[in-house]
């Protein structure tokens, strides 16, 4: 596996509130946290971080590399152009991977996971 350097360049921490969020980055590498409630977050181009956090949350990836961590929550993470690494995390998740060559993790629960376009790598978790 390929060493990818991630890290925040030239862009906006953006934090939600407990309730419900509308968060959008910019078209640089962005941090955004939706904390606690039913959040819809979008990082735009750019290198982004987005973290749901509790809730059932919408996280859409943009035209970068991007890392998805959808949290605690029947959350919808959906990736786009460029290799990203999406996450469901605790929750019935629905992963789309986009354009991009991505991984896909539904985490816990009932998830489906869907690849579409690129060389995709998907994480299956057993339940017991």
């Amino acid at each position: 596996m390929e060493h990818q350097e991630r890290g925040i360049h030239a862009g906006k921490i953006v934090v939600g509130t407990p309730g419900p969020d509308v968060l959008t980055g910019t078209p640089a590498d962005d941090l955004i946290v939706g904390l606690a409630g039913d959040d819809v977050l979008t990082g735009l181009a750019g290198d982004d971080l987005i973290s749901g956090g509790r809730g059932n949350d919408v996280l859409n990836g943009g035209a970068g590399d991007d890392l998805l961590i959808g949290g605690k929550g029947d959350d919808v993470v959906n990736g786009d152009a460029g290799r990203d690494l999406l996450e469901g995390s605790a929750g019935n998740d629905v992963v789309n991977g986009g354009r991009g060559d991505d991984t896909l993790d539904g985490g816990s629960g009932s998830d489906v996971v869907r690849g579409e376009a690129g060389d995709d790598l998907a994480v299956y978790v057993a339940s017991e």
